[in-house]
C-alpha cells in the first residue's frame, strides 16, 4: 500500500548495530514516517545488504493499538502528533501539553491518566484513558446490571405472588404487602408477623426473618470495611506532608467542639466528625510537588488544589450511606461572599456542617506551622477569622469558635506516626455507629436462630 514511497533503486539511509542485532528506528520516506527493524544480510560474515520491515506510524496503526490496548493512542515525533485514534481537538490539546512518561494530565476539560508505551528516536507512543469517560462507562454498566437486577427480582416476585396467592390467598396477600411496604422504606428492622394459619406460610416467613437479618449485617459490615478504606486513606494522605500531619483529626475535633458549642443534635454531630475526617479525601488526586511545594502557588497549581473538593465527593458518592456527608466534603471551601470554590454559593445556600467545618479547617491552617511560614497563636487565628466573618466565614460560626475552651483550640505538636495513630483511632471512633448495627443483626440473627 506504500509502495509510492519505497521506489526501486533509491537509497534508504538507515541505522544498524555494530554486533549485527537488529535494531529499531524511525525513517522518513514521501512525508511518511515509518517504525522500521533493520537487519543485517550477511553472506559468510560479509554484508551484502539489509532488510527493513517497516510499518507506517499512521492512523491505521494508531487505531490497531487502540483495539489491542483498548484505550485512545497518540503518535509524537518531536512533540507533534503525527498519527493517533483520538479526536482532533484532543490531538492538540496533546500537542500544547508536556507529556509525562506516565500519570495524569489535564487535557481540555478532562482528566486523563497517560502512560509512554515505548520510543524509537525522536517518536514516541502514548496510550490515553479518560478518567471522566472511565467513570461515565462505569456508572453505565452498573446501573445497568442494577436494571437487569431489579427487573430479575421484579420477576421472581410476581411469578410466586401469583403461585402463592392461588393457594393461600389472603395468608400470602398479608406477607406479600408487609414485604414490599417494608422494601419501600428500607425499614428491615422488624419481624415479620406469624399468620397462624399455616405452617408453611409461616416458615416462609422465617426464612425471610433470617434474610433480613443476613442483609442487615451484611450492609453494615460493608459499610463499616468501606468507611475504614476511606480513613486509611485519609490518614495516609495527612501523613503525605510533615506539616499536616494529624490535620484531618485535629479538624473534626474542633468542628464536633464547635457543633456541641451550637447545639446541634447528635445525629448532626456524627455527621460532622466523620465529614471533617473525610473533608480533604479529594487531595489524593492531587501531585505532592503541589501539595508539598514550599512557596506560594502559581495559578495553574492553585486550581489543581481546587478541584480537590469535587474529586473528594466523587470518590464519595458511590457510598450511599456517605451521602449525608458528601456535603462537607464538597462544600467546606465555600463563602458566605460567593467567592469560594467549588460552586461560589452564598450565604444561606451554603449548609451549616460544611460552614463548620471551613472554620475548623481554617483555624487549623492558621495555627500550624507550614514550610513557608510558622505557626500562629490561637489570637492571632481568632482576629484572622473575625476579620472575615460574614465575608469568608459564617459568623455564627466564628462566635461558636470564641466560645470554645482554649484547651480544645491548642495542639501539641505530633509526629507522623503519632498523627497516623491518632488519625487511626478517629476513624475507629467513627465507625462505632456501623459496627453497632452490625452487633445488634447479629444478635437479631441469633434470636431468629
Amino acid at each position: 500500500p506504500n509502495a509510492a514511497d519505497w521506489k526501486a533503486r533509491t537509497q534508504v539511509l538507515t541505522r544498524v548495530s555494530p554486533t549485527g542485532e537488529p535494531v529499531d528506528a524511525v525513517i522518513m520516506r514521501g512525508g511518511q514516517a515509518y517504525l522500521a527493524t533493520i537487519a543485517q544480510v550477511l553472506l559468510q560474515d560479509v554484508l551484502i545488504g539489509e532488510v527493513v520491515l517497516a510499518t507506517p506510524l499512521d492512523d491505521a496503526y494508531a487505531g490497531a493499538l487502540a483495539v489491542e490496548a483498548q484505550t485512545g493512542i497518540a503518535i509524537l515525533i518531536g512533540g507533534r502528533v503525527v498519527a493517533g485514534s483520538i479526536d482532533p481537538v484532543l490531538r492538540q490539546a496533546v500537542e500544547s501539553t508536556g507529556m509525562p512518561t506516565s500519570g495524569k494530565v489535564t487535557l481540555g476539560d478532562q482528566e486523563f491518566v497517560v502512560r509512554r508505551l515505548f520510543g524509537v528516536d525522536a517518536a514516541s507512543v502514548y496510550a490515553l484513558s479518560s478518567v471522566s469517560e472511565a467513570m461515565r462507562v462505569a456508572t453505565t454498566n452498573l446501573a445497568t446490571a442494577l436494571v437487569a437486577i431489579g427487573f430479575g427480582a421484579l420477576l421472581l416476585a410476581a411469578i410466586a405472588s401469583w403461585w402463592l396467592a392461588s393457594s393461600l390467598a389472603s395468608p400470602i396477600h398479608d406477607l406479600t404487602r408487609t414485604l414490599a411496604d417494608m422494601a419501600s422504606k428500607r425499614d428491615f428492622d422488624r419481624p415479620l408477623p406469624s399468620s397462624g394459619v399455616s405452617l408453611e406460610l409461616d416458615a416462609l416467613a422465617e426464612t425471610f426473618d433470617t434474610l433480613r437479618v443476613a442483609v442487615t449485617i451484611a450492609e453494615a459490615e460493608s459499610e463499616a470495611t468501606y468507611l475504614g478504606v476511606i480513613g486509611a486513606l485519609a490518614a495516609a494522605l495527612d501523613a503525605r506532608d510533615p506539616y499536616t500531619s494529624g490535620h484531618s483529626d485535629r479538624v473534626a475535633t474542633l468542628s464536633v467542639a464547635l457543633g456541641r458549642q451550637m447545639q446541634l443534635p447528635e445525629s448532626d454531630i456524627n455527621t460532622l466528625r466523620l465529614g471533617a475526617l473525610l473533608h480533604d479525601i479529594g487531595k489524593i488526586g492531587v501531585s505532592d510537588t503541589v501539595l508539598r511545594k514550599p512557596g506560594t502557588l502559581t495559578p495553574d497549581e492553585f486550581e489543581q488544589i481546587k478541584h480537590h473538593p469535587l474529586l473528594g465527593a466523587r470518590i464519595l458518592k458511590p457510598l450511599r450511606f456517605l451521602s449525608d456527608h458528601l456535603a462537607i466534603v464538597e462544600l467546606h471551601h465555600e463563602q458566605p461572599d460567593g467567592r469560594g470554590y467549588p460552586h461560589g454559593l452564598k450565604s444561606d445556600q451554603i449548609p451549616l456542617l460544611a460552614s463548620i467545618v471551613r472554620v475548623a479547617d481554617a483555624f487549623d491552617a492558621i495555627t500550624t506551622a507550614r514550610a513557608y511560614r510558622p505557626a500562629r497563636s490561637t489570637t492571632e487565628a481568632m482576629a484572622e477569622l473575625w476579620s472575615h466573618a460574614g465575608t469568608g466565614f459564617d459568623p455564627r460560626v466564628v462566635q461558636a469558635m470564641a466560645a470554645v475552651p482554649e484547651a480544645i483550640l491548642t495542639h501539641p505538636p505530633v509526629t507522623r506516626e503519632e498523627a497516623s495513630a491518632a488519625a487511626a483511632a478517629a476513624i475507629s471512633g467513627a465507625l462505632v455507629p456501623f459496627r453497632a448495627r452490625a452487633a445488634a443483626g447479629a444478635q437479631a440473627r441469633e434470636s431468629v436462630g
